[in-house]
């Protein structure tokens, strides 16, 4: 099925069956050590939602200031009704608006 770079538009067709996806990812598996997708949350579409079962597991990105609680909750919600495994959650963009040396006493 394979044999070189897979383009996008393959493992992101609404068309690729969930049999013929597992079989994907597992001759990515065999070609690759680790494969990372990135994918947006926002307007969670189906094709996504095929995605989060079929990886090991998903690793939910949340920026500082931006992603609300209610957000992150729902996207952890999405992914493990679609049978997918939450790794956990990677915090980005973190400001840090007090001086250094009240951080290092906390």
């Amino acid at each position: 099925m394979l044999g070189g770079p897979v383009p996008a538009r393959i493992v992101l067709s609404v068309r690729l069956s969930l049999v013929e996806g597992r079989q994907m990812m597992e001759e990515l598996q065999d070609l690759f050590d680790a494969i990372v997708i990135c994918s947006t949350a926002q307007g969670v579409s189906p094709v996504i939602q095929r995605l989060n079962m079929l990886v090991d597991a998903n690793v939910l990105m949340i920026r500082a200031e931006h992603t609300r609680k209610p957000a992150a909750l729902r996207l952890r919600s999405i992914v493990m009704e679609n049978g997918g495994f939450v790794l956990g959650f990677i915090f980005m963009g973190r400001r840090y608006y007090l001086p250094e040396w009240l951080y290092r006493r906390a």
